[in-house]
């Protein structure tokens, strides 16, 4: 995506509790916005089905995306992906 374009998906479109996860979530255009548990305020994310994750940090200009070649057997809140991106924010800011 465009610098133009991620921007624009950080424009707030909707806000409530995910029927599905049963959380509070913020949504842009097309994806979740960070509602505090991420480390940068401009980011974007959304998972996918068995654990896959993809995040756009326009803070710390980088995209991250992780596709598991296993399903963990559970449909979401697979700790793969998260972990992943929690290290290399770690790293960065080391």
């Amino acid at each position: 995506m465009s610098e133009a374009g991620c921007r624009r998906a950080l424009e707030q479109q909707v806000e409530g509790t995910d029927l599905i996860l049963g959380i509070p979530v913020r949504f842009g255009l097309g994806f979740a916005l960070n509602s505090g548990f991420l480390p940068h305020p401009n980011t974007l994310y959304w998972g996918g089905y068995g654990g896959s994750l993809a995040i756009i940090d326009m803070d710390a200009r980088t995209t991250i995306a992780y596709a598991m070649n296993k399903m963990s057997g559970t449909t979401t809140g697979d700790p793969r992906a998260y972990s992943l991106a929690m290290a290399f924010w770690e790293a960065s800011s080391a």
